[in-house]
């Protein structure tokens, strides 16, 4: 099956063409470990962290939502670089006796109607008319 798949592949190619990769030329290698960023890319201003100045000497941190706090735990977890070794990430590493405030966060969030439109009919006004629906 596979030998047929090949021999149909090369019947698509022009005469003296043998693969492929000669027409499209070589494949450009991937970005590696530590290269910036394309220079078209801009960082939103929501976001605290560049992930090019991610490194041993500035790891990043990572923290805990609660209530809507960044909170942070007792204890961290460091995450190695994969190339070195060095800790690029700590992130919380939240104990069993630290989750009662998130269970008591969770337990006071309204269980249904903040996006139902038959209960809250206010957050879900349209400006369209019946006869404007095609």
């Amino acid at each position: 099956m596979l030998n047929h798949v090949a021999r149909s592949s090369r019947a698509l190619l022009s005469p003296g063409v043998r693969s492929l990769s000669s027409v499209n030329g070589p494949k450009p290698l991937a970005h590696k470990h530590g290269d910036l960023a394309p220079a078209k890319t801009v960082q939103p201003a929501w976001a605290s962290l560049s992930p090019a100045k991610i490194c041993g000497a500035t790891p990043a941190t990572i923290y805990n939502m609660c209530n809507g706090k960044w909170t942070s735990a007792k204890a961290t977890l460091d995450i190695p670089d994969p190339m070195n070794g060095e800790t690029i990430i700590k992130m919380p590493n939240t104990a069993v006796d630290e989750l009662q405030p998130f269970i008591d966060a969770a337990a006071s969030c309204p269980k249904t109607g903040l996006h139902n439109p038959f209960k809250n009919k206010e957050r879900c006004v349209s400006n369209c008319s019946p006869d404007s629906i095609i």
